[in-house]
C-alpha cells in the first residue's frame, strides 16, 4: 500500500490537496535558505514543479492555490526579511503572479520589502502574469529595493503587450 500511495503522489503530482491544507508556515519554512555572511533570505522553491504540475488547469481550483500560496509565504513571520523569491522551473503559472501582484499593490508595507531578486525562468508565464508584475513593479511602493528580474525560458511566448507593460514598468 505504501508503494501505491506514493506512486499515485508521483502521478499526481505530490500530496498537494485542492483544499490547501499543505500550504502552512512550515510548507513556507522549508524554503526559505539563509546566508548569513551576506544576510540574505532566499525563498527558493526552484525545480518544485509538482505543486503547478497538480493544478495544471486554468481554473478556480488552481486561481484558489495561488492565492493560499501567496497568502501563506506573505504571512510567513520571516516575510519581512525575504530577499530573493527564487521559483525558476517550477510550472509556475500567470495566476500566481496575477494574486502576488494584487496582494503586494494593495497592501505595499506587508508585502516583501526587502526583495531585491526575483528568478522566474523556465515558466509558464505569459501575458497576465508579466503584465500583473509589471503593474507591481511601476508601484514605488511595492518592492523598492528590487534589482534584479529574470524571466527567461519561458514555455509559452511573451505577447508583445506583456513585453510593453515590463518596459514602461521598467
Amino acid at each position: 500500500k505504501k508503494n501505491i500511495k506514493s506512486a499515485l503522489e508521483g502521478i499526481m503530482g505530490g500530496n498537494f490537496t485542492a483544499n490547501g491544507n499543505f500550504l502552512t508556515e512550515e510548507f513556507i519554512g522549508k524554503y526559505l535558505i539563509e546566508n548569513t555572511k551576506f544576510k540574505t533570505l532566499t525563498f527558493d522553491f526552484a525545480g518544485q514543479n509538482k505543486l503547478f504540475q497538480r493544478f495544471d488547469r486554468k481554473d478556480s481550483e488552481r486561481r484558489n492555490i495561488c492565492n493560499m500560496f501567496v497568502a501563506t509565504l506573505l504571512k510567513h513571520p520571516r516575510s519581512q526579511n525575504i530577499t530573493a523569491l527564487h521559483m525558476a522551473n517550477c510550472l509556475l503559472p500567470d495566476d500566481f503572479l496575477e494574486v502576488l501582484a494584487e496582494k503586494c499593490i494593495n497592501n505595499p508595507n506587508n508585502c516583501l520589502p526587502n526583495l531585491q531578486v526575483i528568478n522566474l525562468e523556465s515558466n509558464l508565464l505569459a501575458q497576465e502574469g508579466i503584465v500583473a508584475l509589471a503593474n507591481a513593479i511601476a508601484d514605488p511602493r511595492v518592492w523598492p529595493k528590487l534589482q534584479i528580474l529574470k524571466l527567461e525560458n519561458q514555455k509559452m511566448p511573451i505577447t508583445s503587450g506583456a513585453e510593453e507593460a515590463l518596459a514602461q514598468a521598467i
